[in-house]
């Protein structure tokens, strides 16, 4: 998919407004910036990738035990406890 917020000019004689609706993009897409990924997530990821390398059959379980081992306490939705 084409990122078409690159071909907006923001010091143009054309408003951002009509840019946006010439490239029939949301004028929100153009201001949305990505907060990224916390983190406690990161770490958490990280560890999971690398236990998951070493223990490739390890389930849910396993893995919870891993991160609690480490004082790391997620449910199995990935969300913080």
């Amino acid at each position: 998919m084409i990122d078409f917020r690159v071909l907006i000019e923001p010091n143009s004689k054309v408003s951002i407004r009509e840019q946006c609706e010439l490239l029939e993009i949301n004028r929100s897409s153009f201001y949305y910036c990505s907060k990224g990924e916390n983190p406690e997530n990161l770490e958490a990821m990280r560890l999971m990738d690398y236990h998951i390398m070493q223990e490739p059959t390890a389930g849910v379980i396993t893995m919870k035990s891993m991160l609690e081992e480490k004082e790391i306490n997620m449910s199995y939705e990935r969300g913080a406890d």
